[in-house]
This record gives C-alpha cells, sequence and structure tokens, in this order.
C-alpha cells in the first residue's frame, strides 16, 4: 500500500492497481476503501467513488469521509441525499468539517442554478493562409431557462466578427461580416441535440458598407443540430495512443433578414484520438463541410474537405489548439453567381487555418 501512495502523483494508474489489489487481499481496510474513493472521484466515476466511500464510512463513519459522500451524491443529481448528510456535518465538533459542510452547500445552491441559466463564451481566432488575414469570431450568450424542463429559455447576447484585411473607403474590401451584434431571443431545446433559436437585435458595421446603413435591424431563426459518437476519455500520467475513433455531425439551417437569404451548413467529421497524456488529449480528423444558400451567393455555395489536428490541453476547461488544410470548391449554384466568382476567384481553392478556440461555460 505504501508504494501505491508513493505512485499517486507519479503514475496514478499504477497507483490505482495497486489500491485495488490491496483491497482484493483485505477489503476491510479503511484507508484502501477511502483512497479508492478518491481516486474514482478524480476519473469523474462517481457511482465507483460512492461505492468505496460507503465501505470505507461502513469500516469507520468520520465526518471527513460523510463529506465526501454528500460531495459525490451532488455531483450524481442525488441533491436531497446530499443535503441531508451536509445539514448534520454543519453541526460536527470539527470547525472545518461545519465550514466545508456550508461551502458545500453553497456550491450546490450555485450549481442548482447554473441549470436554470447558460452563460456561455464562444471565442474562435484564426489565421487563414488563403485570405492571408486573422478573423476574430466571439459570442458570449447569457439566458435562463423557464420551468424545469430546461425546454424554453430567454437570452441575451453580444457577438462580434471581425478580420485584420477588410477595409471600407471608395473601393471597400470585406471578407467577412465584420459587424458588432447586441440582441436578444427565444432559446427551444426541441428534440436531443436540437436547439432553435429565435433572435432579434441589432448590428453596428465595424466597416462601413457600400450599400447599407452602418446599424441594421437583425433577426434570425436558426436551428442548430449535432451529435456523435465520441471517444472516451482515460485520465493517467503517462503518455497513451489510444487511437480510438469517434465521429461527429453538426449542422445549422437559418433565416438571416440583414442579409435577405436562408443558409445551411452540414459538417460531417470523422477521427480518431491519436494521443492522451493526463487531461491533455489531440485528435486527428478527416472533414466535409458543404454550406447553401437560397439567395445564390457564390461566396455561400461552398464544398470543403480537409484534415485537421485538434491539441486540448486541459478537457475540462474547453480550450483547444486546431490547424486544418482545406480544399474548396465553389459550386456555382446560379449563371449569375458563377460570373459573379469567375470575376474575383478561381472554381477552387486550397489553405490551411490555424485556430484558437474557446468554449466554455461558467
Amino acid at each position: 500500500m505504501t508504494e501505491g501512495y508513493a505512485l499517486l502523483k507519479s503514475n496514478p494508474a499504477e497507483a490505482k492497481k495497486r489500491f485495488l489489489k490491496a483491497a482484493e487481499i483485505d477489503s476491510t481496510n479503511f484507508y484502501v476503501q477511502r483512497q479508492l474513493g478518491f481516486i474514482y472521484l478524480q476519473e469523474q466515476d462517481y457511482p465507483r467513488s460512492l461505492q468505496r466511500f460507503q465501505a470505507a464510512e461502513r469500516l469507520s463513519s468520520t465526518d471527513v469521509v460523510r463529506l465526501q459522500i454528500a460531495y459525490v451524491l451532488n455531483q450524481m443529481g442525488k441533491k436531497d441525499e446530499s443535503k441531508a448528510i451536509l445539514a448534520e456535518l454543519k453541526y460536527s465538533e470539527s470547525a472545518y468539517i461545519r465550514t466545508q459542510a456550508e461551502l458545500q452547500e453553497e456550491a450546490a445552491g450555485r450549481a442548482a442554478a447554473s441549470l436554470k441559466s447558460w452563460p456561455r463564451l464562444y471565442s474562435e481566432i484564426f489565421y487563414d493562409t488563403r485570405w492571408q488575414s486573422t478573423f476574430f469570431n466571439i459570442n458570449f450568450q447569457i439566458g435562463e431557462y423557464l420551468g424545469k424542463s430546461r425546454q424554453f429559455g430567454l437570452y441575451g447576447v453580444a457577438a462580434v466578427a471581425t478580420d485584420t484585411k477588410s477595409s471600407g473607403g471608395a473601393v471597400p474590401t470585406i471578407i467577412s461580416d465584420n459587424s458588432l451584434i447586441l440582441g436578444g431571443g427565444l432559446r427551444i431545446n426541441a428534440l436531443k441535440g436540437l436547439v432553435i433559436e429565435v433572435q432579434e437585435g441589432i448590428a453596428y458595421h465595424l466597416v462601413e458598407p457600400p450599400s447599407a446603413p452602418r446599424v441594421e435591424n437583425d433577426f434570425r431563426v436558426v436551428g442548430v443540430y449535432g451529435n456523435g459518437l465520441y471517444a472516451p476519455f482515460e485520465l493517467h500520467s503517462n503518455v497513451k495512443f489510444p487511437f480510438r475513433p469517434y465521429l461527429d455531425f453538426y449542422s445549422s439551417v437559418g433565416y438571416y433578414n440583414r442579409y435577405h437569404n436562408s443558409i445551411g451548413f452540414f459538417q460531417l467529421r470523422p477521427g480518431f484520438r491519436a494521443v492522451e497524456v493526463s487531461r491533455t488529449v489531440a485528435d486527428a480528423y478527416a472533414f466535409g463541410k458543404v454550406t447553401l444558400d437560397t439567395g445564390h451567393e457564390f461566396y455561400n455555395n461552398v464544398f470543403e474537405t480537409g484534415a485537421g489536428l485538434r491539441v486540448t490541453p486541459n478537457v475540462y476547461f474547453g480550450l483547444h489548439l486546431v490547424g486544418e488544410y482545406i480544399h474548396g470548391t465553389y459550386l456555382d449554384v446560379s449563371p449569375e453567381s458563377t460570373a459573379q466568382r469567375e470575376a474575383l476567384y478561381p472554381h477552387t481553392y486550397d489553405g490551411f487555418r490555424f485556430m484558437v478556440i474557446l468554449d466554455t461555460t461558467f
């Protein structure tokens, strides 16, 4: 067991094996059962963590172990059982336990409140070699669900999209939306994986457009659907090359009154988990993307294929470092769009994108 403790930091996977072996030899060892509870808790395997902490508590009932049991129960969604234990622990003889019990209650209250709200920050900053420009897409949304079903919610949003190449003047160059949007709307969780948002707001053009006012109404109705089969994550300190496959699908279809257009985007991305070490993972993937619209704008009707590598430094944080190779083809959906495209760009294009993506809730 001493060796197991020594390995907890340097090799958690091996330490876990040692403690499991010790538990097989002597299941009545309080310290082994408690340590396995902590190990499974770190892995976020809450059912096994609860099982081990409860086994330790049966061997020797201590307020420290009961505090851990309350925490695990709360993580499993068993709020009432957790609250009952915390209510007793607030009268513990230990000042430390009393304080921790109160802090857990406060944290549980904040977590319960977060189930009713969704403060979310999505930031995508990338350099595109085709355009030789850096793009910034940042979206902050905060909302509140109406009722326990969490099917309907109201939200406010602030979003900015810009780049380092677009410019105004007599002959403007605009390669992205270049706007600041403030608005609010209704969110509908229609089905698993399907979210519909009806949003009203105003848009301020950061680069003055040649044929539109600087400030415009921005109304949109957008449906987003995503689903997939994802590679499982295992926490371990040593480097592994699991090569576990995954597949995800993402799509959005919406009407945007500022563009007088409906736009659809569809992406299929098969890949595999290439590397795991501690909380860091690296995924390699291929992708196919298609964008279509009803207004037959040539830049909204493209098909792209390519491959990428995504490194996630900490799977619990939401930061991703991504590099992609892209080969694109304009679909030329009408004679007018073909003529517009031919005056500016060839039929196909290639390039690399290097992205820093932050997608987090808090």
